[in-house]
């Protein structure tokens, strides 16, 4: 048993909506995951896992091809779990060849169908799951506990059930109704009461087309999308072929005791397989046939199972049911990779990181992944959420949580969003380094970041708020204040003592509070003390430590069990599920007076109460198996003097509605037992805590020693104890460190550094130091300055502006080829924020500065340019250089992703003379690598070159950051760059080889609104009816091949869309744009091929 520092949320009395598969797009969870060469096993959990879609793409995805892969899923919903089993033993069986079309069609119509037309899928599922009744389970799969084998057989007896013809009672035609009905309710949610039906039909496509992300699509292939999809999801139940009868509702998409449809109206079987392709992957045959999607995701699962089975001696499955929070807290594993799905918007980001974090390799190169959809409902921005629900800046993440984000937020997305309307986004977070041979100062440091946390894990009832309102932010307790304190403490090599600093925070608690900080901080000094004494001190005084503890006030566990016929929920629950999710549960201590007379139908104000009330908010709930009768127990951790058995009885109440609806009755009537849940982070650590340590002789002293660390958003500050003489003859106070030096083992051409060596060299002693820290400092910015007899100051800058050393080492991504010109404007627009933001963010005047700069390269050929900071300070000589000289490569090329790059060789001007005073390139070298690169014949002409300015510093330091991060994703692989002889550059260059791309807002404007613009654009100066397929006017006389302007271009004559220079350019393009060339006559949608 164990108590989850999550909110307890009930999910057992009425069934939540159902995801039986994926809501967003499949992902590789090893994308971002470097394993060293040698790595043989690799581990992935999979947290609150829906689909297996993530791991099938993962399998194929996987280059490395390690010895085995371990994919531990883990769930609560019973159902989810039962259908991975099925699934599992489906594409595993020996049997099983997704090549053959009866096979492929079987496990896609088990996975995805809604209902079963054909009588041979409904044999096959009832031979298969007949094996896994009678314990035929894969080999290659297990189940834990192994006690919930017996629920999912009860599961799976239930879709035997729905499936036979003889005893089922499954009315098709009624629930795809229902279905229709219900979807429909979903998709029109937010809309206008006061719009005509044929409004609301017409913002129904809307809302679907941008669900699909075809918006921008060529007409005809956006109606067929838009018409299979509207199909799916409103139309199933009109005219389904041959009737009713002899079919089947898919049984593992039904709730198994009511049989009612509860999946959430979003989810269907594209959401997985999203975005789509625009080029003739979309079959024009199946396109007609309405099923052309269909055709497309079925044709990516084929080629998954296939690959899949190639490895799938190397692939072993492990099922977990259960909390995914309790689980990170039970589990004795360690995982590479840990994909959260979309928990941290059911009980908050702080929960799942310090849970994932704790199941987390200690390697550099393991991840964890975060999606979440309802972060906008936080904060209007991405930086905003993630610094508002983990209640810490960016720049304190890896102290407080020992993660830091892989790709940097202040900078925009790198990607573009998958809908305007429903954004979900995956945050991936990786390992930092911890601090070695430095303890830093706990509360100096981390006290404005616990205090916000402890407001929010100790805050009064949140009433009448909404789960949309705050995130899972709600689900924060008092144990997640000590287990994310806890695990920082120990971080920063504190432990007890950053324990003991903490209880200063107690005293600015609200009064309800008091009594959960006594229990928990009494539970962790209990967990730890005796850690601490085992490793630190002799047998003796860790006796006589024990002794002591034996008689100090223990953590008791207190349990009730209630029966069904005394909570007052259902009645409430039906009326508010729809609109308030689930309860979430918070336990509150009354005196006896205000209990008896506390009416069950109505909210509870606790404000009123708040001097004799206590507030409880890690409670465990335990329901028997028939939830229509019978009891719940209900059990929560409090200290043993608590005082209250004869005062106070307890009631739980829903903090959204402040609703009552378990009453517990008097304390004194509570049963009892030790609370024996271990404190996750009571490792002691390897240093004695300061007020159990004796004083060192002084002639054990290190010369050189640190003596306080203190850390902020910017920098550290670092106190050293070390002896040093004063020659000097003058007086006054020193500006220096007299024989201090340092030196710090980045590589170029990487300016941050976690680790820094200090040397005293004296002509009595030679002194050295060395330490570590989390975030990484800017290597020449450290400063020594000398503080007090015998102490010096260190100052470190965070390198807030500078790629991390482990980005520089990082494996890079590979340009995938030529862009489509005619989507460049849309990835541009979608640069800025549906809601415009000022325009003297300097993020805004960056991706403005990248959009003019696409555009001169376009309209102008300019290849040739020049950044400038508009007030820099000027030299001696009043010479104003350019911050960047940039040479632009072309053609426009994408990444991965489908967004465009421009690569460039950008000439970093405040670089050069730092490597002519560090003695590692001269200026003649440098100035002959500047006429070679910065020269060709197109800029010996006499036009002048462009000259961007940016006007704040704070805009060129990011310009700076984001050219150089993006050099970290470039290989140094020249033959990638045929066409760039001067690439790789070397490590000591004031060049790099980078490139410019879209930073994508993180509420983008719709692509409708933005496709809308540019064809009224468009309007009058063409005629014809497809203007979808007709190129934006700026781009018109670019050439395809080439990517050359030229005055007389010409047009493909198939598809209208690209143009060319003369038919050389043309064939030698074919082979790459014959894939999306399309041929367009009247209204008929006709894909060509060749």
């Amino acid at each position: 048993m164990h108590i989850s520092p999550a909110r307890r949320i009930i999910l057992e009395i009425a069934s939540p909506i159902f995801f039986p598969y994926g809501r967003s797009v499949s992902r590789n969870v090893l994308q971002l995951f470097d394993s060293k060469p040698a790595a043989t096993n690799i581990k992935i959990l999979f947290l609150e896992c829906e689909d297996l879609q993530k791991a099938l793409e993962t399998t194929v995805s996987q280059s490395m091809n390690p010895r085995t892969l371990h994919y531990h899923i883990s769930g609560s919903c019973l159902t989810n779990i039962a259908r991975h089993v099925l699934m599992v033993k489906i594409f595993s069986s020996p049997e099983f060849d997704p090549v053959k079309n009866e096979d492929l069609e079987y496990i896609w119509e088990v996975w995805y169908g809604v209902y079963w037309s054909s009588p041979e899928i409904s044999l096959r599922f009832k031979t298969d799951v007949k094996d896994l009744m009678n314990d035929n389970l894969p080999a290659n799969v297990e189940i834990h506990p192994g006690k919930c084998l017996q629920s999912l057989k009860c599961v799976w007896k239930e879709w035997l059930l729905l499936v036979d013809s003889k005893k089922s009672d499954n009315n098709v035609e009624a629930i795809l109704h229902a279905r229709s009905a219900a979807n429909r309710a979903g998709w029109c949610k937010g809309m206008s009461k006061d719009i005509t039906e044929e409004e609301q039909d017409f913002e129904l496509v809307r809302r679907v087309a941008d669900h699909m992300g075809v918006e921008h699509f060529p007409e005809p292939i956006k109606t067929a999308v838009i018409f299979e999809a509207h199909n799916f999801f409103f139309e199933l139940d009109n005219g389904i072929p041959g009737g009713c009868r002899g079919k089947f509702i898919n049984p593992t998409l039904l709730e198994t005791k009511t049989k009612r449809w509860i999946v959430h109206h979003t989810v269907s079987p594209f959401n997985s397989y999203l975005p789509l392709p625009l080029n003739n992957t979309l079959d024009p045959f199946k396109a007609a046939e309405g099923c052309a999607v269909t055709h497309y995701c079925q044709n990516v699962l084929q080629k998954q199972l296939i690959l899949y089975r190639q490895k799938m001696e190397k692939i072993k499955w492990v099922l977990h049911m259960g909390d995914p929070i309790e689980l990170c807290f039970t589990l004795t594993e360690i995982f590479d990779a840990i994909d959260c799905s979309r928990l941290s918007d059911e009980v908050g980001l702080a929960n799942v990181l310090c849970a994932a974090g704790k199941r987390l390799s200690e390697e550099a190169e393991s991840v964890i992944l975060v999606e979440t959809s309802s972060w906008s409902k936080l904060a209007p921005t991405l930086v905003c959420y993630v610094e508002e629900a983990l209640c810490a800046p960016l720049a304190m993440l890896p102290t407080v949580y020992g993660l830091r984000l892989a790709d940097p937020l202040p900078i925009g997305s790198s990607f573009r969003p998958e809908s305007s309307t429903n954004i979900t986004v995956c945050l991936t977070w990786k390992r930092t380094q911890s601090y070695k041979n430095l303890r830093p100062n706990f509360l100096a440091s981390l006290n404005p970041w616990l205090k916000r946390l402890a407001n929010r894990c100790f805050s009064p009832a949140q009433q009448q708020q909404t789960l949309e309102d705050i995130c899972g932010t709600e689900c924060y307790t008092p144990m997640t204040f000590f287990y994310i304190a806890g695990s920082a403490a120990q971080r920063m090599n504190r432990g007890f003592d950053g324990f003991r600093q903490v209880q200063e925070l107690s005293t600015e608690l609200d009064p309800c509070s008091l009594l959960a900080w006594r229990t928990f901080s009494q539970w962790v000094w209990l967990g730890m003390f005796p850690l601490i004494a085992d490793a630190h001190l002799d047998p003796e005084a860790a006796d006589r430590i024990r002794q002591h503890l034996a008689q100090v006030a223990t953590v008791l566990l207190f349990s009730a069990r209630v029966s069904f016929d005394r909570i007052e929920m259902k009645s409430f629950y039906e009326a508010k599920t729809k609109s308030m999710g689930q309860p979430k549960l918070r336990l509150i201590l009354l005196p006896h007076v205000v209990y008896g007379d506390l009416p069950m139908d109505k909210p509870l104000d606790i404000s009123q109460y708040a001097l004799v009330a206590h507030c409880i908010d890690n409670i465990l709930l335990h329901f028997n198996k028939n939830y229509t009768s019978g009891w719940v127990t209900v059990s929560f951790p409090l200290i043993a003097n608590h005082g209250l058995s004869e005062t106070h009885s307890g009631v739980i109440v829903d903090i959204q509605t402040g609703l009552p609806l378990i009453p517990l009755g008097p304390v004194r009537s509570l049963q009892t037992e030790p609370f024996t849940q271990s404190y996750p982070f009571a490792d002691p650590g390897a240093t004695l805590p300061d007020e159990l340590a004796d004083p060192p002789p002084l002639d054990s002293i290190p010369s050189m020693s640190i003596v306080d660390c203190l850390e902020t958003e910017s920098q550290y500050i670092v106190t050293v104890h070390c002896c040093y003489k004063d020659e000097r003859e003058e007086d006054g106070p020193l500006q220096f460190v007299p024989g201090l030096s340092w030196f710090m083992d980045h590589q170029p051409p990487c300016e941050s550094v976690h680790h820094i060596t200090l040397i005293m060299d004296q002509s009595f002693d030679s002194q050295t130091l060395t330490f570590t820290v989390p975030f990484p400092f800017i290597a020449e910015t450290v400063v020594a300055m000398p503080y007090k007899p015998g102490e010096i100051r260190l100052f470190l800058e965070k390198a807030i502006y500078e790629p991390w050393p482990a980005q520089f080492s990082s494996r890079p991504e590979r340009v995938c080829g030529d862009f489509l010109l005619r989507d460049l404007k849309i990835h541009l627009e979608q640069q800025f924020d549906s809601v415009r933001t000022s325009s003297l963010d300097a993020l805004h005047q960056i991706r403005l500065m990248i959009s003019r700069l696409f555009d001169l390269v376009l309209t102008d050929n300019h290849t040739f340019l020049m950044i400038a900071e508009l007030n820099a300070p000027s030299s001696e000589d009043d010479s104003s250089e350019p911050d960047w000289y940039l040479r632009i490569h072309l053609p426009i090329v994408s990444n991965k992703t489908g967004s465009p790059m421009l690569m460039l060789s950008a000439f970093d001007s405040s670089l050069a003379p730092k490597l002519v005073h560090r003695g590692e390139m001269s200026i003649q070298d440098i100035n002959a690598d500047f006429q070679r690169i910065y020269t060709d014949d197109a800029n010996k002409e006499t036009r002048s070159i462009p000259c961007f300015v940016t006007s704040s510093r704070e805009e060129s330091r990011l310009l700076r950051y984001i050219l150089r991060l993006n050099s970290t994703k470039i290989g140094k692989d020249t033959q990638e760059y045929e066409t760039i002889p001067f690439w790789p550059f070397d490590e000591n260059s004031p060049w790099l080889a980078t490139f410019l791309s879209p930073c994508y807002s993180d509420q983008p404007r719709p692509v409708s609104e933005i496709w809308s613009e540019l064809l009224l654009k468009n309007e009058g100066k063409r005629g014809k009816k497809d203007k979808q397929l007709e190129d934006i006017p700026v781009h018109q006389y670019i050439c395809a091949s080439c990517q050359q302007l030229t005055k007389k271009a010409k047009r493909c004559g198939r598809c209208k869309a690209v143009h060319y220079c003369d038919a050389a350019c043309q064939r030698k393009n074919w082979t790459k744009h014959k894939s999306i060339c399309t041929q367009v006559k009247s209204d008929n949608f006709v894909t060509s091929t060749i």
